[in-house]
């Protein structure tokens, strides 16, 4: 996770190594049982690996996957549009830009590796089908109101046992305006 984070993608993987170019872009389903498959061009679509294989995927530096990545070991250092679902690692080096939610049992992250989404540890023998595991969200029982006051105050209220993830920034009028 520290030092050299271009480590993960040097380390050999049984089985052969699939190469996806960077002059190409693969449309539909990428599907393989073992091995490696790096991808340095752009798939649209999934990429699926069998679970218990040892099979990793790598999306590289320009390396583009518009669709669900799922596989044992996962190591991204490119761009990922869809969730991510690993049943060992994901490793996030510090080029990973992903746009939907991880799923993973041991997750590494770089510095500077960026995730919007949600983040969620999986158990020993849990399955998951990102497309329908429902995420943990808080519930908002009130509607979010502010309250007028000397200090600007916000006030939430959150069902009790329900995780939260309510950020809130006030911001008085003028008070962030430059003065020339």
């Amino acid at each position: 996770m520290f030092g050299n984070d271009k480590k993960n993608l040097a380390s050999p993987v049984p089985g052969g190594v699939t190469l996806v170019s960077e002059q190409t872009t693969l449309r539909g389903d990428l599907r393989f049982t073992g091995g490696q498959v790096r991808i340095d061009g752009k798939v649209i679509g999934s990429v699926v690996a069998e679970s218990g294989t040892g099979a990793r995927i790598e999306v590289c530096t320009k390396g583009v996957v518009e669709g669900e990545i799922h596989g044992p070991l996962i190591v991204v250092d490119g761009q990922v549009q869809g969730n991510i679902v690993s049943t060992e690692r994901i490793s996030l080096l510090s080029g990973a830009r992903i746009n939907g939610n991880l799923f993973y049992k041991v997750l590494e992250m770089a510095a500077g590796a960026q995730v919007s989404g949600q983040i969620r540890r999986v158990e020993e023998g849990q399955v998951i089908d990102a497309r329908t595991e429902p995420m943990p969200v808080a519930t908002v029982a009130a509607p979010l109101k502010i309250e007028e006051s000397k200090d600007s105050t916000l006030s939430v209220r959150v069902e009790p046992g329900k995780e939260s993830n309510v950020e809130a920034v006030v911001v008085k009028e003028g008070r962030n305006k430059r003065n020339s």
